[in-house]
């Protein structure tokens, strides 16, 4: 099955945060948008066509999720295949043990 017609409820089971808004990637920020976190929004995420988050706390201060956001320099990932799956593991798992290191 195609993602674009995959049902992402357990995604959005798991990846709920605030229940009314999500951020919208701007130009070097992001800003809060009225909009639930639906199938549409993901499908547009995973296509590239706009980033977007979650706001991990919900209206009652409650937190679902925990999430590290690591910017890797685009110059050291030029020599990486991220369309091979393991290689693409393999180097984000040894910069993120770096990173934590």
């Amino acid at each position: 099955m195609d993602y674009k017609t995959r049902d992402f409820s357990i995604y959005l089971d798991y990846f709920k945060g605030r229940e009314e808004y999500i951020a919208c990637q701007g130009d070097g920020y992001y800003y809060p948008i009225k909009q639930t976190l639906d199938n549409n929004i993901i499908t547009k995420h995973i296509d590239g066509i706009s980033t977007f988050g979650v706001y991990l706390l919900t209206r009652k201060s409650n937190c679902n999720f925990i999430c590290i956001d690591i910017d890797i320099p685009k110059d050291k990932l030029k020599d990486v295949d991220f369309k091979e799956t393991k290689i693409k593991f393999d180097y984000l798992n040894s910069s993120l043990i770096t990173i934590v290191r």
